[in-house]
C-alpha cells in the first residue's frame, strides 16, 4: 500500500494552501549556505573579531615581516638619544668626582710659614747678587756654603769657617760635586777671627749656632765667640746688607747664647740697623731666626 500511494498522481498535483506559502521553509546548512541572502547578510561584531584574528595570522605570514629586523629591547634602549641627555644624580657627580681626584695631579701651593731654614735662604737670594762676597760663619755641613756660592756666581767669593775637619772634609766635598770649589774659600777657624781673613763690604753673612748634624754634639758654639762674631759680621756689612742667625737652643749651652745674641740686638742702634726676630711659639724650644740689616 505505501508503494501504491507514492505514485498517485493526485500528490504531486496538490495545490499549496496558503498557510503552506507563509510557513518558513526550513532548508539544509548546506542550502543556506548557498543561498544568495546569505552574502548580503551584515556581519556580526563577533564575525568581525574573528575576521581580525585571521588577518593578524595572514599578516604574520607576510614576507615583509620576515625581513623586518628584530631588536632586542635592551639593545634598543641603549641606543635611544634620550639616554644620552640623562640629567646627572648627585650620586654621579661625587663619583665622578672621585674618579677625577685620582688622576689629578695633586699641586701644592707655596707655604707662607716655613721652616727657618727657608726663610733663611729667601732672606739672603733677595739680598745677594752675582759678583758679591758673602760669609759662612758655621759651615757644618756645607749646605749654606753651597747656597752662598751659587748665590755670587763665578766672579762672587765666599769665605767659610768651622774649627771641626769633618766640618770642611764635608763642606769640600759638597763644593766639588756641585763645581763650586773656585768660588769659596775654606777656613778651619774660628768665626770669632773673621775680621782677619775677609775684607769689608759683605752682602750677607750667615750663622746656624748649635752643634755639627751627624757630629759630635759635645762640641757647640758659645755665647762668648758668637759675640765677637757677629760684632765683627756687622762690622764688616755694606749697607743695604743683612746677617742671617739661626739659633738652635736645644743643647745646655743653647739658652745661654740666645739670651747673649738677644741682648746684642736689643742694644744696636735703630738709625743704623733693622731687626727681626722670628720664632715658633708653640714648638718647645723650637730655632730662633735673626735678621739684622744694616742701613
Amino acid at each position: 500500500m505505501n508503494n501504491t500511494k507514492t505514485a498517485l498522481p493526485t500528490d504531486k498535483a496538490k495545490p499549496i494552501s496558503p498557510t503552506d506559502n507563509a510557513k518558513p521553509v526550513l532548508s539544509t546548512d548546506n542550502t543556506k549556505s548557498a543561498s544568495p541572502t546569505d552574502k548580503a547578510k551584515p556581519i556580526s561584531p563577533t564575525d568581525n573579531a574573528k575576521s581580525a584574528l585571521t588577518t593578524d595570522n595572514a599578516k604574520s605570514a607576510l614576507p615583509t615581516d620576515k625581513a623586518k629586523p628584530t631588536l632586542p629591547a635592551d639593545n634598543t634602549k641603549t641606543a635611544l638619544p634620550t639616554d644620552n641627555t640623562k640629567p646627572i644624580s648627585p650620586t654621579d657627580n661625587i663619583k665622578s668626582a672621585l674618579k677625577t681626584d685620582k688622576a689629578k695631579p695633586i699641586i701644592t701651593k707655596p707655604r707662607i710659614v716655613k721652616p727657618i731654614v727657608e726663610l733663611a735662604f729667601d732672606f739672603l737670594e733677595k739680598t745677594i747678587k752675582l759678583g758679591d762676597i758673602a760669609v759662612d760663619a758655621t759651615m757644618g755641613n756645607g749646605n749654606d756654603t753651597v747656597k752662598l756660592a751659587q748665590l755670587v756666581g763665578e766672579t762672587g767669593k765666599v769665605f767659610a769657617f768651622d774649627i771641626q775637619t769633618q766640618a770642611l772634609e764635608n763642606t769640600k766635598a759638597k763644593l766639588a760635586k756641585n763645581n763650586l770649589t773656585n768660588r769659596v774659600k775654606l777656613l778651619k777657624e774660628n768665626h770669632c777671627s773673621m775680621a782677619d781673613f775677609v775684607p769689608y763690604g759683605i752682602a750677607a753673612a750667615v750663622f746656624n749656632l748649635g752643634y755639627l748634624p751627624n757630629g759630635d754634639h759635645t762640641l757647640t758654639t758659645n755665647s762668648e765667640d758668637t759675640l765677637k762674631a757677629l760684632e765683627s759680621a756687622v762690622s764688616l756689612l755694606k749697607t743695604g746688607g743683612i746677617l742671617v742667625a739661626s739659633i738652635y737652643w736645644g743643647h745646655p749651652q743653647g739658652e745661654k747664647e740666645k739670651n747673649a745674641i738677644l741682648g746684642f740686638l736689643k742694644n744696636t742702634q735703630r738709625k743704623s740697623w733693622n731687626c727681626l726676630e722670628i720664632s715658633i711659639p708653640n714648638r718647645e724650644k723650637a730655632p730662633i731666626l735673626l735678621l739684622i740689616e744694616k742701613i
